[in-house]
């Protein structure tokens, strides 16, 4: 997906997949990065003993997670370029925003039930199979896979398929 994104881009441009602080999440994805881990990537001036409080985003302070990060914020990006496209080198810049970013693939997978009385059940399976069309135009676009190869491996029709009249779609289902 990311060279995807940077042919997309012509190579001019950083992709971030994370930016945290290490002293607030809601929800947590995992736990904060140990002393030992930050030292590995180099926050060499953060001691190993935690402070008392933290402060709280605007709320009251809090407990520092056990044997966690502290005042840290992490931020992972992908780049990738060369002189041609980037005439200089990265210059990256300390600034005051925590806001908390994170890249996340959520898989959902539809109600395969067998047909019920629910008068909702024909708008659902209408609503699933134009979700999984747009789904896959997305995947296209993200990874440059063939979306004729991409709907085949769903097990979706055409785009149009569903577009014809009552009787066509008959035989499509």
């Amino acid at each position: 997906m990311l060279e995807q994104q940077v042919k997309k881009a012509d190579m001019r441009a950083g992709f971030t997949e994370y930016a945290w602080d290490m002293n607030w999440c809601d929800p947590c994805a995992a736990d904060p990065l140990s002393f030992e881990e930050l030292r590995s990537l180099g926050v060499f001036w953060s001691n190993e003993t935690p402070p008392d409080l933290i402060p709280g985003r605007g709320r009251r302070p809090i407990m520092p997670p056990m044997g966690g990060a502290r005042d840290i914020f992490v931020t992972r990006m992908h780049v990738r370029y060369d002189a041609q496209h980037f005439p200089e080198d990265l210059v990256l810049q300390e600034t005051a925003d925590r806001s908390n970013f994170q890249a996340r693939y959520v898989l959902r997978h539809p109600w395969k039930g067998e047909e019920s009385s629910c008068p909702a059940t024909d708008e659902y399976r209408r609503q699933i199979t134009q979700r999984q069309q747009n789904e896959a135009r997305q995947l296209a676009d993200l990874t440059g896979w063939q979306l004729a190869d991409i709907r085949s491996q769903m097990n979706l029709r055409t785009a149009n398929a569903g577009d014809g009249k009552w009787w066509q779609k008959l035989w499509t289902c």
